[in-house]
């Protein structure tokens, strides 16, 4: 039988998988994306929902290691060895390959990179705009290692007692959100004076750190509720799990977009989404159709980081081939491209967890102190 922990997990799991198949159907081609209707449209609020889950999982880690019977500069080392072992080796590995074999790529993918190596070296390409999807997609990773390095600074300083860096995590979350609130409004307020370009202020609402690093705090307030929520809720019926889901594509779906507050609000409900999924008392349901299932999205979920990186670049290998074919309609081609080219996204982003992903979080997590069980859902 699944330990709570493990339980916990597998839902967090799922909803990560909701969040980067959310995200193939926004980045469909150009010809297919009207297909799906609203979740073509608003696909890209799955990367909201990850950012809320980070903020979540990273909260949560850094906290249990708060705990730790060790020196401030081992849980300092700790944090930044698990962190550093997640994202770089797969993202500076995938801009080599960019540079190195252009021709298995776009050709405009080594040009940028040598024209423009900072913004993708100092991970502030959410600042630097340009057409290709392969480094199109990076921008959300280079505000989660700006949030990253703002959580190892508050471990550098405050994390010697759980109760401290609570209290650290909770003060900076509420200034962050804040001022994500009066940044988006003020952005807003140029627009409507006609004192900013259209592509700047578009930049500034959906790309810039300021106007972003809400949602991560939002996690943050998640981390930090999880415990009480734990201890005062015992959902035990596994269909709570997918009623936290359901909320999730709810969100995704039909949360308004407003300017100011659109980022706030679907953020809010993901969390009500998270602290639900984070719930250890939920069983595993028993008929093997839905336990299959409910594998398969844990699966998905937990590759979901190799999913975000290689599938634009199956996209580019793939829909040319898909355009060989004389389809019925455009609905029966995108249908069958998205579920080629989902299938062929997972084999390779499973591959690559297996082989070269997995292998590296183990070296990190066995060099330091070994980390509770909930580490491996932060990964």
């Amino acid at each position: 039988m699944a330990t709570p922990a493990r339980r916990r997990l597998i839902y967090v799991d799922v909803l990560r998988a909701l969040a980067i198949i959310a995200v193939f159907f926004r980045h469909l081609p150009p010809d297919l994306d009207g297909t799906f209707g609203a979740l073509g449209v608003n696909g890209g609020r799955g990367v909201d929902l990850f950012f809320v889950l980070s903020g979540f999982l990273i909260g949560s880690t850094t906290l249990a290691r708060a705990e730790w019977p060790v020196s401030r500069a081992e849980k300092f080392k700790t944090f930044w060895r698990l962190r550093l072992a997640r994202i770089w080796p797969l993202y500076f590995g995938l801009l080599a390959l960019f540079v190195l074999l252009p021709w298995l790529f776009a050709p405009s993918l080594r040009a940028t990179l040598l024209a423009h190596p900072l913004p993708y070296l100092t991970f502030t390409s959410n600042y630097f705009y340009q057409n290709d999807l392969e480094l199109g997609v990076l921008w959300s990773l280079a505000i989660e290692e700006q949030f990253y390095l703002a959580i190892g600074i508050l471990v550098g300083v405050a994390s010697m007692r759980r109760d401290s860096l609570a209290s650290a995590f909770f003060g900076v979350a509420l200034v962050v959100v804040a001022v994500a609130l009066r940044y988006r409004a003020e952005a807003v307020q140029l627009m409507e004076m006609q004192r900013i370009d259209p592509n700047v202020f578009i930049g500034k609402i959906y790309h810039s750190s300021l106007g972003r690093l809400d949602q991560l705090a939002i996690g943050i307030f998640c981390a930090l509720a999880a415990p009480w929520v734990s201890a005062r809720l015992a959902l035990r019926r596994q269909p709570w799990a997918w009623l936290a889901v359901a909320a999730a594509l709810a969100a995704i779906l039909w949360v308004p977009a407003w300017p100011v507050l659109g980022h706030t609000a679907v953020g809010l409900v993901f969390a009500g989404s998270v602290l639900v999924a984070q719930l250890g008392t939920i069983d595993q349901p028993r008929s093997r159709l839905p336990r299959a299932l409910l594998a398969l999205l844990a699966h998905v979920g937990k590759v979901s980081f190799g999913l975000y990186l290689f599938h634009p670049i199956l996209r580019r290998w793939l829909y040319p081939l898909s355009q060989r074919i004389a389809w019925r309609s455009p609905t029966v081609h995108a249908a069958v491209f998205i579920a080629a080219w989902f299938a062929a996204s997972l084999a390779l982003a499973s591959l690559s967890y297996r082989y070269f992903e997995a292998p590296l979080l183990a070296w990190a997590r066995a060099k330091g102190t070994r980390p509770p069980r909930i580490e491996k859902a932060a990964a």
